[in-house]
């Protein structure tokens, strides 16, 4: 296997390195006649086609042609929502009152959805539109608080209903007026400022094919992905639905007349995800991935330790973006910070059309929802992340809030 004599060159002979371990693959010698620039390998035939397909998926062959390059010249929009959702997130958060407050994220996807007369469980799934194997987890967990009980029914269908307990209740009643305490609170704050931002997402909102999570959420707890990946293909439309996992519910958005009855969070929320999801369906990455990993890391490679937390990245070869060929590092123990970690040909093409794809989307977005409404979410988001200082995080994190080890359901 050859290799180009650069940084790109150097960094995709990692990659082989990786790909030949992983299959069990044979380095018959560490470099072949091009010293550096090449690599032999030898196996049977079954190993060389396990090869292939590593090397395949961690290639660019299934993505869109990489757009012209381009330069930002204002915050994206995705970033300026991550930012308004995170800090209403934490105003949340902030109880002064002794009672059990359910996070945001389990209200939205699992509370908000559930009453104490009981739905099928499977119900869930399109009521929040969450994956399945996401309601198994957060109703589980939920079940272990005591605020998600289970029945199962033998007739007319066999089926296991899913309802809230007494204390369940209590808790969706809490989150609901916690939300309805922020609110009130912002709108004393930022009064007209907040009211346009919410007239312009309720705009956009409203016109989307598609519902959307009242939190932004991946596809399962070990799994980022808002649509679960390119297994079921896309269909063009109208309505246009995005490539996704067998598990995630297409849900089309039958009516508008409840999207003004809609929490701040989730106009938020369902904004950012469309935005997320179609910026996705270009096939140039996954828009999370770019801002919170890709974009940080240049060909000439970073040293691990200043993207270890930020990616997740273990060093040991099992973490996301190690296990889905995203980057690639330098040999060593996982412990050594300093071994640098180089982003893979399918990383590099989508870290490189981010600045234009991302604003070549807000463009076809003011074509789609009105030049109007998207200036002035932009103009009102802009204003709202400027009173309040916020500097991050860039892009949400879809799986922490799945887990109670990481963040607990209850506040």
């Amino acid at each position: 296997v050859q290799f180009h004599e650069d940084l790109r060159g150097m960094a995709d002979r990692l990659l082989v390195l990786f790909c030949a371990n992983r299959v069990r693959v044979k380095i018959v010698q560490p470099t072949g006649p091009g010293g550096s620039q090449s690599i032999k390998l030898t196996c049977n035939e079954e190993r060389i086609s396990n090869f292939y397909r590593a090397i395949e998926y961690a290639s660019d062959s299934g993505m869109s042609h990489q757009p012209p390059a381009s330069t930002l010249t204002s915050v994206a929009l995705p970033i300026l929502l991550t930012r308004a959702l995170t800090v209403f997130t934490e105003d949340y958060s902030n109880k002064t009152e002794n009672v059990e407050l359910p996070s945001l994220a389990v209200w939205s996807n699992v509370l908000r959805v559930l009453d104490d007369h009981g739905i099928d469980q499977k119900q869930v799934e399109t009521r929040a539109v969450i994956s399945t194997r996401t309601r198994k987890v957060v109703l589980r967990n939920c079940n272990g608080l005591g605020w998600v009980e289970f029945e199962r029914t033998q007739a007319p269908k066999r089926k296991v209903l899913a309802r809230l307990t007494n204390a369940g209740a209590k808790a969706k009643r809490n989150g609901r007026a916690q939300i309805t305490k922020i609110e009130d609170q912002w709108n004393a704050k930022y009064g007209p400022v907040l009211e346009k931002l919410r007239s312009s997402l309720c705009l956009i909102v409203r016109d989307l094919e598609l519902e959307y999570p009242y939190f932004i959420t991946g596809y399962g707890p070990a799994d980022d992905a808002l649509t679960g990946g390119p297994y079921v293909p896309a269909v063009e439309g109208p309505p246009r639905i995005p490539a996704r996992g067998t598990e995630w519910p297409v849900v089309l958005r039958r009516t508008s007349d409840d999207v003004v009855e809609m929490p701040l969070p989730a106009l938020l929320s369902q904004c950012l995800a469309a935005f997320a999801v179609e910026y996705e369906m270009e096939k140039l990455g996954r828009l999370g991935h770019v801002l919170t990993l890709f974009r940080y890391i240049s060909d000439e490679g970073v040293e691990l330790g200043s993207v270890r937390e930020l990616g997740g990245i273990s060093g040991g070869g099992r973490s996301l973006h190690e296990r889905h060929m995203n980057v690639v590092l330098e040999p060593g123990k996982p412990s050594n910070n300093t071994r640098r970690v180089y982003l893979t040909p399918k990383s590099r093409r989508a870290r490189d059309s981010y600045s234009f794809l991302v604003q070549d989307l807000e463009q076809r977005w003011q074509g789609r929802f009105g030049t109007d409404p998207l200036k002035e979410l932009r103009t009102t988001l802009e204003t709202l992340v400027e009173i309040r200082g916020i500097k991050g995080p860039d892009y949400p994190n879809t799986t922490s809030w799945m887990s109670p080890y990481f963040i607990p359901y209850s506040i």
